[in-house]
């Protein structure tokens, strides 16, 4: 009787957990570089390049302020493939739990910043 309720539990648990959430998170590693060092700021906080940054995932685009530049650089918001394979297998509950927490969107992985 306890290995199905634990079988069942472990179901129930993987069901209505989202794909892209379990293997991706809400948060992505993005690298950054440029031609030469670089200050930029992202979401409030400031790096130099080459600078390997996470990012909170979000349907909204993100801006890279270039110091000294007058030019700014956007990391586009994109749904990820994953998703889709979520809605497949894992139904409305595994798909809204990756809609309600923003884990179903990226951005590209490698961005260069150049100001010229």
């Amino acid at each position: 009787m306890k290995i199905k309720t634990v079988a069942f539990a472990v179901g129930i648990t993987l069901f209505t957990s989202g794909c892209a959430t379990l293997i991706g998170g809400k948060t992505q590693s993005i690298n950054i570089s440029s031609d030469k060092r670089t200050e930029i700021e992202v979401d409030g906080r400031k790096y130099s390049t080459p600078a390997k940054i996470m990012l909170e995932r979000s349907s909204e685009d993100k801006v890279i302020t270039i110091a000294n530049c007058d030019k700014n650089l956007t990391i586009e918001s994109s749904i990820r493939p994953l998703f889709f394979g979520n809605i497949l297998f894992g139904g409305v509950i595994g798909s809204t739990t990756d809609a309600t927490n923003d884990a179903m969107w990226e951005y590209d992985d490698n961005v260069t910043v150049e100001c010229k």
